[in-house]
């Protein structure tokens, strides 16, 4: 089954209220609340592309996978990509128990890896 990996992103970007958040950001009350809450069956190409621009990530960070027990597919399929780690939703409790220079050291090896992109 293919589900919303929003409220995941929304906890690794700092984000507390995902709701508010998206009105902010230009998606309709009504609309908000059924992607948070209700598991929308369909979404939006521009309610797709507002929350990428604004969440910074690519479409398919926004989706998961959950494998079905009576299909299986083959190991080189490639929605097995989207089947999400359970570590990442504890992206921020990894990194509030890092130290300051463990903090550091991340930033400045992120600095290095955006120079040498650009390159």
């Amino acid at each position: 089954m293919i589900t919303l990996n929003q409220k995941q992103i929304f906890h690794a970007r700092g984000i507390d209220k995902g709701y508010s958040w998206m009105v902010k950001h230009g998606i309709a009350y009504h609309t908000a609340n059924h992607i948070l809450f209700k598991n929308p069956r369909s979404l939006r190409f521009d309610h797709i592309e507002i929350l990428c621009k604004n969440l910074v990530c690519e479409p398919s960070d926004l989706f998961t996978y959950t494998p079905d027990n009576q299909r299986h597919l083959p190991d080189s399929h490639p929605l097995n990509k989207l089947i999400r780690d359970k570590e990442e939703d504890s992206l921020k409790q990894t990194i509030s128990h890092l130290s300051y220079q463990e903090l550091i050291e991340i930033k400045n090896f992120i600095s290095t890896q955006k120079t040498s992109r650009r390159r």
